[in-house]
């Protein structure tokens, strides 16, 4: 279980098998991962960073739905609930910037390592991972070449 401090508060992150899959947040990060790892230029690079930026309070929203349900919680079939509780996340993440050692990379890190640590997410990952992986070779193979 990842332990998340925001200011005085200390919360539980831990990824639980509905609400993970629901979000559809394993093939988003896989997805935000590859992004990331390709370089871009310019205001390529700012897009990816703002996928990023707005991954990361979902990614955490999820991740305070096994053990701060009662403030967090949200209906995972209609998502009713779900913007009032993600409002509350993207001002945790205020406070977030607010602190000097605030890493934002880091913070994401922390994250899929704490999904990767998971048993059932982390052999779905891995398997996501492996398939992005093949999609990219296949995809820069056939790009044709000047």
């Amino acid at each position: 279980m990842y332990k998340l401090k925001m200011k005085d508060t200390e919360y539980e992150i831990k990824f639980g098998y509905k609400p993970t899959l629901k979000a559809n947040l394993i093939s988003r990060m896989i997805q935000a991962g590859s992004n990331v790892s390709q370089q871009g230029e310019g205001s390529e690079t700012l897009l990816q960073v703002e996928e990023m930026l707005l991954l990361i309070p979902e990614i955490i929203l999820v991740g305070l739905q096994k053990n701060h349900r009662d403030e967090f919680g949200y209906d995972y079939d209609t998502d009713e609930g779900k913007t009032t509780a993600l409002d509350k996340v993207f001002d945790m993440m205020d406070d977030y910037f607010e602190e000097e050692s605030a890493d934002i990379l880091q913070l994401y890190n922390d994250l899929q390592n704490e999904m990767l640590s998971e048993g059932f997410l982390k052999s779905m990952f891995q398997r996501e991972m492996a398939e992005q992986k093949k999609s990219n070779k296949k995809n820069t193979k056939k790009t044709p070449q000047n």
